[in-house]
């Protein structure tokens, strides 16, 4: 029975000792529900435009056709706030200015440096309300924050 433990331990012990994966768990991306200001359930949302202010790229949605209740937006790197604005299907303007803090962190000399973002905080909007509900951006989470229309 000894050494079939042994033979155990050392097959598994050894293999923990190859490059693993380089897992990223950090995203760009902030996750967004759209929600009724009266009961919080998701509200569907035809948006005309998405344009993120600082570069002017925009993302189209196709007009009239896609209602949507949830958006991940892109946060811009080199600054620590990302500013968006949004036209709605019934021509209503909303914006929103997004700040953060971001810091590097090194996975592995294999894996290099990764960017990751944290602090996530409401500066501007004129929706009717917002809450940050996880202000770190990871691919895990479903949703850092809630928007109220």
């Amino acid at each position: 029975m000894r050494p079939v433990f042994l033979i155990f331990s050392f097959v598994f012990l050894t293999s923990c000792f190859d490059k693993g994966d380089c897992l990223i768990t950090s995203t760009n991306l902030v996750k967004i529900t759209l929600q009724k200001k009266q009961d919080g359930s998701p509200k569907t949302v035809i948006f005309l435009k998405v344009q993120e202010m600082y570069n002017l790229d925009t993302v189209d949605f196709v007009p009239d056709t896609i209602g949507v209740t949830t958006l991940q937006l892109p946060l811009n790197p080199n600054l620590q706030e990302t500013s968006f604005f949004f036209l709605t299907k019934d021509s209503l303007p909303y914006h929103l200015t997004l700040g953060y803090n971001t810091y590097t962190r090194i996975i592995s000399a294999d894996c290099g440096a990764y960017l990751y973002y944290n602090k996530l905080s409401v500066k501007d909007t004129n929706f009717d309300s917002t809450k940050v509900v996880f202000p770190q951006l990871l691919n895990s989470v479903n949703k850092n924050l809630e928007v109220f229309f």
